[in-house]
């Protein structure tokens, strides 16, 4: 039995299994992509302006704060908020994108 059958494979079922796969994919690959709540995908950037007010709702952004250092904040502090986001934000809508007529 090989490392993919013995380690990868189980890990990967039991991952569905819990309703918790994550896909990573390239640059590009969720560009026609929809949240649920209707929002197109962010990019870093994007996404930490809206991490920024979950970490200091009131302060202005700064754009020189890293993502993984908002994320890192609010993983520690916020973590309810930090959850309600990710999942509000990164659950694509199953109908998009649209196929395109060909």
């Amino acid at each position: 039995m090989d490392e993919l059958e013995r380690i990868y494979i189980p890990h990967l079922r039991e991952q569905f299994r819990n309703g918790r796969p994550i896909l990573f994919t390239g640059a590009g690959f969720s560009a026609d992509a929809f949240s649920v709540g209707g929002q197109s995908l962010p990019t870093g950037p994007a996404f930490a302006n809206r991490l920024w007010p979950i970490c200091f709702p009131s302060d202005p952004i700064d754009p020189h704060t890293s993502l993984q250092d908002l994320y890192g904040y609010a993983l520690q502090r916020e973590r309810t908020r930090l959850s309600e986001l990710l999942l509000s934000t990164f659950t694509v809508d199953s109908s998009t994108p649209e196929e395109t007529p060909k």
